[in-house]
C-alpha cells in the first residue's frame, strides 16, 4: 500500500513545487517509509512509500526513464511477475528481490503502450507521464482494490489516492454532490464513479484514462465474459483446477518482507485462505498470524446464531498459526468514527468495519504489515443458487425439486417453505410482482421498504431512475453470477478495506478477488457450484484435507449483525439520541424524520426490533457525523420549498 498524487496543467496554472508538497502532505499517512516527487513544466507526480514486499525496498518512485521521457508513480503489487519477466526480458533469478513492481509496470507500458493494463495481474493504481506526447496515462486494477480519485477541467487534471489529496489544490473547490446523499440513505451502491464531492470522480475499475492537452480517452480494458466455458472435465478435475488457481492466488499475496496475518472468522472463506496460506508459509519455516473476533457476552439466543469460536479453534488446532483472538463484544463500533471518515473523505457503509479496524491495529502491534482476508468468497465462488434458475428455465423440474429438498435437509429448513421460496415463488409470484412494481413505479417513488429517505428529497435527485425493478427469474445462471461479481459492492468493500488497513500502515490482500479465480469461477459449470444440496460445492471439494471437516461442511455461517446491534446499543445510546433530536439541517431535509425517530426509539427500548432498525440508524449517524466534521468546508444543500 502506498499513496500517489499529481497533476497536469492543461492550461497555465499556479502549480509550483509547493502545491505538490501540499498534496503529498495530505496523504502522508499512506507512506511512512519515505516519499518522492518529480516535476517538470506542466506535470508533477508525487509518491508516498509503504514497504511490504521485499522488492519494494528497492523502489525509487517516481520512476524516471530518461531515454523515453516516461515517469511513473504507482500504488501497486504485480502478481504475474514471472510471466512478465519472460515477455519483457527482465531477468529475475538472482536479482528478483531487487526488481520492484514499478519496473514491471513501466516496462509493460514501453512494450504494449495503453494496452498494458490488460497484461497485468494484481492490485494497482498507477500514472505514467509521457513527456513526448505531453499526456498522462492512468489505470486502475480489475476490481478497484487500490483507490484512484481525480479532478478534470479544461485547466487542470489532478489525481490522488485519497480525495483529501485533491482538496489540497486551491483550484478544486469542495462542494457537496447532493444525489450521492440520497443514494447513501437509500443504500444504492451501483455507482463506481461518483463521490460525495461534486466534480471529484473515481476512476472505475478495469479502466484506463489518457489525458492530454486536447485528448481525453477512457477505455475499459477487461470485463468478465459469461459466455466463456471451461473445457469439459470431471468433478474431480475441476476441483483440482480450482485448488491450483486458488493456491496461486494466495501464494502470490504472501510476498512480504514482514510477518503475514489473516483475518479468521471461522467461516469457509477465511478458513480456506488461512489454511492454504499456513501450508505455504510452513514450507518456508514461517507461521501465519490470525486475528479473530469473538462475542462471548452476547445474550444466549443471539450468541447461538453468531458464535464462531468452535470453528476458529478447529482451524487453529491444526497448527502453524499464531492466533490473536479479541473480544469484539467489548468494542464500540463507532469509536474513532471521525478518524475513519477523515480517512475515506466521505460516508461509507461498513457496519462491521470496526472489526477490521481492531484486527489491523493488533496486526501492526505484532509487526504484521500484510493482512489476507476471505473477502467476498460468497460472491466469487457463488452459493450456486443460480443453478436453480437454469434447471427451471430448461425444464428440468425433477432435478430442481431434488436439489431444493437436499438444500432443506442440509440447512435444517422446512422443505415446503424452501420449495415455495426457491421453486415456485421465482417463477409464478415474482413475475407478477415485477409487473406490479413496474406499474407502481410510474405513479409513486420506488423506495425500498423501510428506508428513511424523504420522498421529496428522493424525487429531487431522481432516485426512481436508479431504482428500476429487475427480474432474475428467467436469466441464465452465468449472467446472474457475472452481475454479482461485477457489482459495485465489490469495489466498495475493497476501498473500505484499503482505508481501514491504511490507517494502521497495513496492506490488505484479498485472494478471492484474484482475476484468474474470478474468470475460472464464472466459467465453471453450474452443477459444480451447487451439488447434492451443498452450496459452494467446488470450494468445499477443493479444500478437502486442507480445511477442517467441521468447517468444510458446515451448512451455515455466523451472523455478525447481532454483535453490531449489541455493541451499538451498549455504547452509543447518546449518539442515537443526538441524531434523533438534533439532526443536521441536511439530514433533517433528506430523511423521513418521523420514521428515523421511531427507529431510534424502538432500537433503544425494544430489543426484538433492533436488527430491522439498526442500519437506518447507522446510515444517519455516519452522514450526520460527516456533515458536522465538514461544516464550513463543503457547501451544503439549501433548503427549498417542498422539502420538509
Amino acid at each position: 500500500m502506498s499513496g500517489i498524487c499529481g497533476y497536469f496543467a492543461r492550461q497555465p496554472a499556479d502549480l509550483g513545487p509547493g502545491r505538490l508538497a501540499e498534496m503529498l502532505a495530505a496523504i502522508s499517512h499512506r507512506g511512512p517509509d519515505g516519499h518522492g516527487t518529480w516535476q517538470d513544466g506542466r506535470a508533477g507526480l508525487g509518491q508516498q512509500l509503504l514497504w511490504t514486499t521485499p522488492e519494494s525496498k528497492f523502489a525509487q518512485l517516481p520512476l524516471v526513464d530518461e531515454a523515453t521521457g516516461l515517469v511513473l508513480c504507482a500504488d501497486a503489487r504485480i502478481d504475474n511477475r514471472a510471466e512478465l519477466a519472460d515477455l519483457l526480458d527482465l531477468r529475475l533469478s538472482a536479482k528478483q528481490k531487487k526488481i520492484p513492481d514499478s519496473r514491471f509496470i513501466l516496462a509493460s507500458f514501453k512494450k504494449w503502450g495503453e494496452g498494458c493494463p490488460a497484461r497485468l495481474i494484481g492490485d494497482y493504481a498507477f500514472v505514467i507521464w509521457d513527456k513526448r506526447r505531453q499526456q498522462l496515462f492512468c489505470a486502475r486494477d480489475h476490481l478497484g482494490a487500490r483507490p484512484f480519485y481525480y479532478f478534470l477541467s479544461e485547466q487542470i487534471f489532478a489525481f490522488a489516492s485519497e480525495i483529501k489529496g485533491l482538496l489540497a489544490l486551491p483550484q478544486i473547490e469542495p462542494r457537496l454532490n447532493e444525489p450521492r446523499v440520497a443514494d447513501f440513505l437509500q443504500r444504492i451502491v451501483d455507482n463506481n464513479r461518483d463521490t460525495f464531492h461534486r466534480d471529484i470522480w473515481r476512476l472505475e475499475p478495469a479502466t484506463s484514462l489518457t489525458v492530454g492537452l486536447e485528448r481525453l480517452a477512457e477505455k475499459r480494458y477487461w470485463q468478465l465474459d459469461p459466455q466463456r466455458k471451461l473445457p469439459q472435465a470431471s468433478s474431480e478435475e475441476y476441483a483440482q483446477q480450482f485448488r491450483e488457481i486458488f493456491t496461486e492466488a494466495v501464494r502470490c499475496r504472501l510476498r512480504s518482507a514482514y510477518p503475514i496475518g489473516c483475518t479468521l472468522s471461522g467461516g469457509l472463506d477465511s478458513s480456506a485462505v488461512a489454511c492454504v496460506a499456513r501450508d505455504i508459509l510452513a514450507a518456508r519455516g514461517e507461521k501465519l498470524h490470525t486475528f479473530s473476533a469473538t462475542f462471548p457476552d452476547l445474550p444466549p439466543a443471539e450468541l447461538a446464531k453468531s458464535d464462531e469460536r468452535g470453528y476458529q479453534q478447529a482451524v487453529i488446532k491444526q497448527g502453524g498459526f499464531i492466533p490473536h483472538p479479541f473480544r469484539a463484544d467489548q468494542l464500540c463500533p463507532l469509536e474513532g468514527l471521525e478518524r475513519q471518515l477523515e480517512m475515506l473523505d466521505e460516508p461509507f457503509f461498513a457496519p462491521n468495519g470496526y472489526l477490521l479496524v481492531e484486527a489491523n491495529r493488533l496486526a501492526r502491534e505484532s509487526g504484521v504489515r500484510v493482512m489476507l482476508d476471505g473477502l467476498d468468497g460468497d460472491t466469487v465462488v457463488s452459493h450456486g443458487y443460480e443453478r436453480l434458475h437454469g434447471l427451471a428455465i430448461s425444464g428440468r423440474w425433477p432435478t430442481l425439486v431434488e436439489e431444493i429438498l437436499l438444500i432443506a435437509e442440509r440447512q435444517g429448513e422446512s422443505k415446503k417453505k424452501l420449495l415455495y421460496n426457491l421453486g415456485i415463488r421465482p417463477y409464478l409470484r415474482e413475475p407478477l410482482a415485477h409487473l406490479y412494481r413496474l406499474w407502481r413505479s410510474a405513479f409513486r417513488p420506488a423506495w425500498n421498504y423501510r428506508k428513511i429517505v424523504n420522498p421529496n428529497f428522493g424525487r429531487r435527485w431522481g432516485l426512481s431512475e436508479r431504482l428500476k425493478p429487475e427480474l432474475d427469474s428467467f436469466r441464465r445462471p452465468a449472467a446472474i453470477h457475472k452481475e454479482y461479481m461485477a457489482s459495485t459492492l465489490q469495489t466498495s468493500a475493497l476501498e473500505m478495506a484499503n482505508s481501514f488497513a491504511t490507517a494502521s500502515g497495513v496492506s490488505n490482500r484479498s485472494p478471492f478477488y484474484d482475476r484468474r479465480l474470478l474468470e475460472f469461477c464464472l466459467a465453471l459449470p453450474a452443477e459444480e457450484k451447487l451439488q447434492q444440496g451443498w452450496p459452494r460445492y467446488i470450494l468445499r471439494k477443493a479444500m478437502k484435507g486442507i480445511v477442517p471437516e467441521s468447517v468444510l461442511w458446515r451448512p451455515d455461517k455466523g451472523d455478525l449483525g447481532y454483535g453490531f446491534d449489541y455493541n451499538l446499543h451498549r455504547c452509543h445510546g447518546d449518539l442515537i439520541q443526538w441524531v434523533a433530536q438534533e439532526p443536521h439541517p441536511l439530514l433533517e431535509m433528506a430523511t423521513n424524520m418521523e420514521l428515523l425517530q421511531r427507529d431510534c426509539h424502538n432500537f433503544c427500548h425494544d430489543p426484538a426490533s433492533r436488527q430491522k432498525n439498526s442500519l437506518n440508524i447507522y446510515s444517519a449517524l455516519l452522514l450526520q457525523t460527516w456533515l458536522g466534521a465538514t461544516e464550513g468546508i463543503i457547501s451544503s444543500v439549501k433548503q427549498e420549498d417542498g422539502l420538509q
